[in-house]
């Protein structure tokens, strides 16, 4: 039993001596992960704003299609839409799209830290982080498109609506349209539900890391977030 004991000892020793020898490229990955976190952080948070329901954008698009308004009515609500989309939603969506791109970058950054840490265990669960983070990446970036072809409908509907001054005719052109748009939005809803199992699995890999081997903390630039992912609402 004493020799069992010791044996168990000695090995956590080296392990620690491993680890202390690994320092810096332990430090690396700490490093690395919290510049993918930055990225998934503003990812999270611009995939959500194109779609907040309290926008000015989605607020004058439910007027446009409200067909218990007048032909007036709606016409002007389908310009405010449109207007909205092009001070506010464009850019928006274009964060999104450029912080996938930052998010591929520093998933690849995060993949490569982990192949250099040399202490076999660490090495192993930081390739199970980098797992997570890169399917993190590709669940959001599959958004993308959805989103795209989302917009793409709602304004082509926007736009003969203010073409027919209102009338609800806009509406019946657009009608297979606005059918694809259901498929949309729950393929939009499946991405999501998605990200927030990949999001936890993610954070839970590296706590569990950090806690194992001492990793050193960065500070993020969302230091004061508590942003979670969900089904926008």
């Amino acid at each position: 039993m004493k020799s069992a004991r010791y044996l168990a000892a000695l090995a956590m020793l080296i392990v620690g001596v491993d680890c202390a020898n690994d320092r810096p490229s332990l430090d690396g990955f700490s490093r690395a992960y919290a510049g993918f976190w930055d990225a998934a952080e503003l990812t999270n948070q611009a995939g959500r704003i194109p779609v907040d329901r309290d926008s000015d954008y989605w607020k004058a698009l439910s007027q446009a299609i409200d067909t218990h308004t007048s032909n007036q009515q709606r016409a002007r609500a389908a310009s405010t839409a449109l207007a909205a989309y092009a001070a506010q939603t464009a850019g928006v969506l274009a964060v999104f799209d450029e912080s996938i791109g930052s998010m591929d970058s520093c998933a690849t950054v995060l993949i490569e830290s982990a192949n250099r840490i040399k202490n076999a265990d660490a090495r192993a669960q930081a390739a199970e982080t980098s797992k997570h983070a890169r399917a993190l990446q590709v669940t959001f970036a599959a958004l993308a498109p959805l989103y795209k072809r989302r917009f793409e409908l709602q304004l082509e509907c926007l736009r003969d609506m203010v073409a027919d001054d209102g009338a609800l005719t806009a509406i019946e052109r657009n009608r297979y349209g606005l059918e694809e748009l259901g498929t949309l939005v729950a393929e939009s809803d499946e991405r999501w539900k998605e990200a927030a199992e990949l999001w936890h699995k993610t954070e839970d890999s590296f706590s569990a890391m950090k806690g194992q081997f001492a990793l050193k903390t960065y500070p993020s630039k969302w230091a004061d977030s508590t942003a979670t992912v969900a089904v926008p609402q």
